[in-house]
């Protein structure tokens, strides 16, 4: 499964300090919290490790809070000797964005749909909703343990944890194209 970064907004756009923010983002996280991946403006999206919480907010301040990103996942990535990626896919990540919406009216309609998708769709579902500068993320930890490369009847497909959460954000977001 590819790595699922969660993205900060710009300074301009949010009313809530850096630290609040990335609290929330950890707070979603499974221990241990560090090492993680990030990567933002200063950094060119080239990932780089981080040790600690203030590493990390050091490094978005350099960037001026800028194209900053976190790894969802913890480093390294579980990889078994067969070059299988471990991790279940126990945290979901959504996002809507407002450029895709002609009034703010069909966005904030787009956001309540996607809510009350997640409480059905997966089960009494309920995000995290974070501002991002150009639109909404919805930030959803799951209680999956299984990692689908391992089990037999998925062992077969290519990546299956990474398309289950592909599928899954098209399902809450209602984006799903059927052929």
């Amino acid at each position: 499964m590819a790595n699922t970064f969660y993205t900060f907004a710009s300074a301009a756009s949010t009313r809530m300090p850096i630290e609040s923010g990335l609290d929330i983002i950890i707070s979603h996280f499974e221990p241990p919290y560090f090492p993680r991946r990030i990567s933002t403006h200063t950094t060119r999206g080239e990932q780089i490790l981080v040790y600690s919480r203030e590493e990390t907010l050091a490094r978005f301040r350099q960037s001026n809070l800028i194209d900053c990103r976190i790894s969802t996942y913890p480093y390294p990535v579980p990889v078994s000797y067969e070059g299988v990626n471990m991790q279940p896919p126990n945290f979901f990540l959504s996002d809507i964005d407002r450029k895709d919406f002609k009034t703010n009216k069909s966005f904030n309609e787009a956001m309540q749909q996607t809510l009350q998708n997640f409480r059905d769709k997966l089960h009494g579902g309920s995000p995290s909703v974070l501002w991002s500068g150009g639109g909404l993320h919805f930030l959803q930890p799951l209680d999956a343990d299984i990692v689908l490369e391992m089990v037999d009847i998925f062992a077969k497909f290519r990546e299956p944890s990474r398309r289950l959460m592909q599928y899954a954000e098209m399902l809450v977001t209602d984006t799903i194209v059927y052929e």
